[in-house]
């Protein structure tokens, strides 16, 4: 993808939140397809640190937009 100024910028970064989304959800679903039921406390812990890591997209996501947002009301 090309620069092309702010808007390329904002670009850039949308494409990076939606590969890491991509990156994060395989992951969750590859943990969650090994194991088997009943779940240990450690498998328990390893799909909630899972979670964490992909509850932080949202939070990313709403930054860009309200920058992006800014950017283009000026």
């Amino acid at each position: 993808m090309t620069d092309d100024g702010p808007t390329g910028s904002y670009a850039s970064r949308w494409d990076a939140l939606l590969a890491e989304h991509s990156i994060l959800h395989k992951e969750h679903m590859d943990l969650l397809s090994s194991f088997t039921p009943p779940l240990s406390a450690q498998q328990i812990a390893q799909l909630e640190v899972s979670a964490a890591r992909r509850a932080v997209l949202p939070k990313k996501i709403r930054k860009l937009v309200e920058e992006w947002t800014r950017s283009v009301s000026h």
